[in-house]
């Protein structure tokens, strides 16, 4: 990320949003020793797209080639390839700017267990 974009971003959005908070959850999805977190978060967003889509995704299908489109951006998330500012090392960025506590939740874990924490946490 150029320092040009990160300091539009934390001199932007990135600071309103972190200024107010008191805790900012970071949750970062590993699926094990092996994986890297990026794999499993397109795994799992290869499901979601498939399950609410289903074939229009298919080649020949309505929405193939957004779908393409659309994975091959959210792949640039983890390493910053992607357009704008929706990305991981803008977002590791904010953290890092920001003036309050930030509550990292890593691993794999249940939306359940992962709230159940941040509410013990506060």
């Amino acid at each position: 990320m150029s320092g040009a974009k990160q300091g539009r971003v934390l001199g932007g959005i990135g600071r309103r949003i972190v200024s107010g908070m008191a805790v900012a959850v970071a949750l970062v999805i590993c699926a094990g020793a092996r994986a890297r977190p990026m794999d499993l978060r397109i795994e799992r967003l290869l499901a979601r797209e498939r399950a609410r889509f289903g074939d229009r995704l298919l080649p020949g299908g309505d929405m193939a080639d957004e779908h393409r489109e659309f994975m091959a951006w959210t792949r640039g998330y983890d390493d910053g390839t992607s357009e704008g500012t929706n990305t991981l090392p803008i977002h590791e960025a904010i953290l890092c700017a920001a003036s309050c506590e930030v509550l990292r939740l890593e691993g794999r874990i249940e939306a359940t267990a992962a709230a159940d924490r941040v509410l013990r946490h506060l």
